[in-house]
């Protein structure tokens, strides 16, 4: 069985190093590395070629949704793979969740209540078919839900 690869962008170096910690401990992952902004995470792409891409909202020098336009531009561009992006955020608008969404991101999670819980979203993303059935983690959906109703 193949290791599922991993790049983590997140520019809070403690979640970073939990996340680091957890997934050494599990057998078919491979954190590759850990961007800590939006433009070092592009390059890593570019560079490792990830299965999949955990990507912060918030991060200095390209937010989420600038590294997700960028990916969305090299789609077409021979050479490049693009990879299953997992977007997460420590607060969810509609407005965000609908660009990720039109930018192709493939699964949105507000806040990770546990690291096993990012987890087993890696593995589901892993798992999926190229169809781009986007899944948001029910948090989210509570969130977006309590959006819509007071908005």
């Amino acid at each position: 069985m193949q290791k599922i690869r991993l790049i983590l962008a997140n520019n809070n170096m403690e979640f970073c190093s939990l996340v680091r910690d957890y997934i050494a401990m599990v057998n078919d992952i491979e954190l590759i590395c850990v961007a800590k902004d939006g433009l070092e995470a592009l390059r890593m792409v570019k560079q490792e070629q990830p299965d999949i891409l955990v990507l912060s909202s918030v991060m200095p020098n390209l937010d989420g949704i600038g590294v997700l336009s960028v990916l969305a531009g090299l789609e077409n561009v021979i050479g490049f793979k693009r990879p299953k992006v997992i977007t997460i955020s420590a607060y969810i608008s509609e407005d965000f969740m609908i660009k990720a969404y039109k930018l192709g991101v493939d699964y949105q999670m507000y806040r990770i209540i546990n690291i096993e819980e990012l987890v087993m979203c890696l593995h589901e993303v892993a798992d999926k078919s190229t169809n781009k059935n986007v899944k948001i983690s029910s948090t989210t959906e509570i969130k977006l839900l309590e959006a819509m109703h007071l908005g």
